[in-house]
């Protein structure tokens, strides 16, 4: 068995890696180190795992202690530099490094482009989870890196755990993805004036973004509160959102790949001049709030 440390933060990446320690484990022997969004992911998934460095200095002492490690494999984060500083300190010590890509925008950013030299930033292998992925990373990378597709084992887990919680649960529900974008506010105030104006609206959950306000929509609860119910979810777990819904709306955000990929209605809000990244052709996809809900079932 090799031994394999892997480093995450955030939630999406957390999500895939730890379904692939889950799926692997019994080939590999796995060194996790979670922080933030993903060690509570770690956590609810039983993959044993420890805090992650939070200093440089630290880092590097993980690295120089763990140099027989056959592979450092990290996500890509935006509210921390821990993933980075990970996959700094283990080139710094010649590890073999690997990086999942979870999405599918802006790839070169995560690595410092356009600032001269990020070439410099790349892992040895970056790993994509679907076709579409390494298409995209062809283009972005263009041979300076190996690029390998390795399947999205978190996916597979997801439709699993759906199709057996479904039959449990009612679908009574619009499910609001809020996003850390700026227009999200002004489509979740369109979404409950059109919901107060038809005669049964449907509950509306909203499941906030990690780095999210969740207090940013309460006017907006408390305006609607005797025409539209509103409740914030609590759940770790998207899946036991989703199987309480019949649609999904909001501006795009990754979590719509899982509801697309689920066959729930899903409906992306895309601001003037924003164009979608997710590749999946049964997202609806519109400018606009109004007459949305047409698309959406309740």
């Amino acid at each position: 068995m090799k031994k394999v440390l892997v480093i995450a933060h955030d939630a999406g990446c957390g999500e895939i890696l730890a379904a692939y320690v889950a799926t692997h484990r019994a080939e590999n022997d796995f060194y996790v180190y979670g922080a933030g969004p993903a060690a509570r992911v770690f956590k609810r998934e039983g993959i044993p795992f420890r805090p992650a460095p939070r200093t440089k200095e630290h880092m590097k002492a993980l690295m120089h202690k763990n140099a027989d490690a056959a592979l450092v494999l990290v996500g890509t984060g935006w509210m921390t530099s821990i993933e980075r500083d990970a996959l700094a300190a283990a080139k710094r010590h010649g590890l073999a490094t690997a990086v999942y890509l979870e999405s599918w925008a802006e790839y070169r950013e995560r690595f410092g482009y356009p600032k001269p030299g990020w070439q410099k930033n790349l892992p040895d292998e970056i790993w994509l989870g679907d076709r579409a992925a390494l298409a995209l990373a062809k283009k972005q990378f263009s041979g300076r890196t190996k690029l390998r597709l390795v399947p999205n084992e978190y996916f597979k887990t997801v439709v699993r755990r759906y199709r057996l919680a479904r039959l449990k649960a009612k679908q009574d529900s619009i499910l609001f993805l809020s996003n850390k974008d700026g227009t999200t506010k002004q489509v979740f105030s369109g979404l409950l004036e059109c919901l107060a104006c038809t005669e049964k609206p449907p509950r509306v959950r909203i499941r906030f973004h990690p780095a999210d306000n969740r207090s940013r929509f309460d006017a907006l609860i408390k305006k609607y509160k005797g025409s539209v119910h509103v409740e914030k979810s609590t759940e770790k777990d998207i899946v036991r959102d989703l199987v309480r819904t019949k649609s999904v709306i909001g501006t795009e955000t990754t979590a719509m790949a899982v509801s697309a990929l689920l066959g729930i209605r899903t409906v992306s809000i895309l601001s003037a001049g924003k164009k979608s990244s997710l590749p999946f052709a049964s997202i609806e996809r519109r400018r606009d709030i109004r007459g949305v809900l047409s698309l959406l079932r309740f």
